[in-house]
């Protein structure tokens, strides 16, 4: 538990961490800057776009949780007050896509039925040839979904190999999601896939 209270603090608190504080002359700025309380601990979060203020700020306490959330809507500023942080972090929690989860994620039956799965699913592309390996990145949602999709190594002569894989990962079934601390988190996942009609 310890270890989420950590990430939950590094993610409520980049600001410490990359020093954008905000300048002293406002004026032409564009981009996200902070204020920071006496001990280092980020304060207020705003967003300027060519020195105007726009879309949210947020307020932390000294211990760098999110009390206080105003954001611009139609010029007028509108207020939402939190007195629960605990709750704040839960709520943040759920939007957390981890990496490394204590329990990963899993494609129903394990690997030799996604294996199976995508063999027999596979579809080469007309006048393929030769041997590919496309390597593909994605989120397994809480609910075991897929989303996020990306392509990380695909093939610039075999578009159709990408789309392929792609269409394949939409195609799955639901997973049994990942879980850290016995509850269903969002977790990526990467797998490689082989085109080889040999």
């Amino acid at each position: 538990m310890k270890f989420f209270t950590l990430l939950l603090f590094l993610f409520l608190n980049f600001c410490s961490f990359s020093q954008t504080k905000c300048p002293d002359e406002i004026k032409n700025f564009t981009g996200i800057c902070c204020e920071f309380h006496p001990n280092g601990i980020i304060s207020q979060q705003k967003k300027f776009k060519n020195g105007l203020l726009v879309g949210e700020i947020k307020y932390y306490d000294e211990k760098g949780y999110l009390i206080n959330y105003e954001y611009l809507k139609d010029e007028s500023i509108l207020n939402e007050s939190f007195s629960d942080p605990i709750a704040i972090e839960e709520e943040l929690q759920d939007d957390i896509v981890y990496t490394f989860v204590e329990q990963e994620a899993q494609f129903p039956g394990g690997t030799d039925s996604m294996n199976k799965f995508i063999v027999n699913s596979l579809k080469y592309p007309r006048d393929f040839a030769g041997k590919v390996k496309i390597y593909a990145k994605f989120v397994i949602e809480k609910d075991g979904s897929i989303s996020g999709i990306e392509i990380l190594r695909g093939l610039e002569n075999c578009i159709e190999c990408s789309e392929e894989v792609i269409r394949v990962l939409k195609s799955m079934p639901r997973w049994i999601p990942g879980l850290n601390n016995g509850k269903k988190v969002r977790s990526r996942f990467q797998i490689p896939f082989n085109f080889n009609p040999n």
